[in-house]
């Protein structure tokens, strides 16, 4: 959706209780859900699987802690997927096993009659289904609605199932959405196209780039994307020109595909997102129509095959109302800029979507910036979300969860 709204942005600058869980009694146990930094478990893991005594020590005090104060690590699939994100595949089951072994955690539960974990979908799923449901409720509504029933808790049996190294499987899916992501951040947060200001009115009263002038400015834009992928984008992407190409190739086709003047070729990128005229002010910028196209994208995905009109969604369910799309949109705005644009900043971003409903949630120095700044400029986000910090370790953890 990400890359959709790219190829289409770029084009536009051409112109001028179920098993495995249970529900908890909360007048016998009231849980503090304390969502973990990835980097966060992977030492937890490292240090409770240590040659040291030391750190072994460490790792079990941790633990200790965690049910003297009735603290549970809340878990997303995004959790699972970093932790399987290595080509040691040993050292993937000893992780997989140590989760296993966990007597009592939280997670992210899919709304369905299988034992399974889930992610920012997830989150989206039930947000939705609680806005169609009651149109008239307000963010902090929707939250409550959406909170129900979302987190489940159990053993890590409940939630890796009888055995562990099934999970093994799942290693060269996980390699292809990292390998995805590391694309995506790569495409996505570049300098490259200088139309996301501008207004529909200007972009459709524009004229279009048509022969020889188009394919020399793609050319050029082809040439920079290479560039800027080699100079900050993640490592570990093997060509940078295989990817700017095949990217521009994309573009070159939505373009054949969509021949017309400026305006027909807007609205056409704009609905293959979802978007009608109706949707539409001209007044709006070019990145407002496309950050609202990449929401409808992913209502759509997470609605589909549940029975709900694509017309009485959008009039139902508002950007405005659904908490994940908020933080999302909130804190996005006030990320630090890197030299490295890394994969896993999606699913850092991915994870920040926990504060709402994670009492605490530990993010890195970047998204704690990120999230200070946009409590700041927004109150009502602070409103809805819950305690968001950082810790260099999951050792500082208890102090700072303690002290609060």
């Amino acid at each position: 959706m990400r890359l959709r709204k790219l190829r289409l942005l770029i084009y536009l600058s051409m112109l001028g209780t179920r098993f495995g869980r249970f529900e908890v009694d909360s007048s016998l146990f009231e849980p503090r859900y304390i969502a973990l930094d990835s980097s966060h478990l992977s030492q937890w893991i490292r240090d409770s699987l240590s040659p040291s005594v030391e750190e072994r020590k460490a790792a079990k005090t941790f633990e200790k802690w965690l049910e003297r104060n009735g603290c549970l690590p809340l878990l997303t699939l995004h959790h699972i997927s970093e932790l399987c994100a290595y080509d040691d595949t040993q050292m993937v089951a000893q992780r997989l096993r140590f989760l296993h072994r966990q007597k009592l955690i939280a997670w992210i539960s899919q709304n369905d009659s299988q034992p399974s974990i889930g992610g920012v979908t997830t989150i989206l799923a039930s947000e939705v289904q609680a806005a169609f449901q009651s149109p008239d409720a307000d963010v902090e509504t929707v939250l409550r609605l959406a909170a129900k029933g979302l987190i489940a808790v159990g053993t890590g049996e409940d939630l890796l199932g009888p055995d562990p190294h099934d999970w093994l499987d799942l290693i060269p899916v996980f390699a292809t959405q990292n390998e995805r992501a590391r694309e995506i951040a790569a495409l996505t947060h570049t300098d490259v196209i200088g139309t996301s200001k501008l207004t529909l009115r200007k972009l459709m009263n524009s004229s279009r780039k048509t022969g020889d002038k188009l394919e020399v400015s793609l050319e050029i834009m082809q040439g920079t994307f290479v560039q800027e992928i080699k100079a900050s984008g993640d490592r570990r992407i093997d060509d940078p020109e295989i990817l700017a190409q095949e990217f521009m190739a994309a573009v070159r086709a939505f373009g054949d595909a969509n021949p017309g003047d400026a305006k027909s070729l807007v609205l056409a990128g704009l609905a293959e997102q979802g978007i009608e005229p109706s949707d539409l002010h001209l007044d709006m910028t070019v990145d407002e129509a496309l950050e609202l196209g990449v929401f409808f994208s992913r209502v759509r995905t997470v609605t589909q095959g549940k029975g709900m009109l694509w017309q009485e969604l959008k009039k139902r369910v508002r950007k405005s109302n659904i908490p994940s799309a908020v933080v999302v949109g909130d804190v996005a705005k006030f990320l630090p800029t890197t030299v490295e644009r890394k994969g896993s900043e999606l699913n850092d971003m991915h994870l920040a979507t926990l504060a709402p409903y994670a009492d605490v949630t530990f993010v890195d120095k970047r998204m704690h910036h990120a999230f200070r700044q946009a409590f700041r400029k927004n109150k009502s986000l602070e409103e809805i979300c819950n305690r968001v910090e950082r810790a260099s370790s999951y050792r500082d953890i208890p102090q700072i969860v303690d002290s609060l």
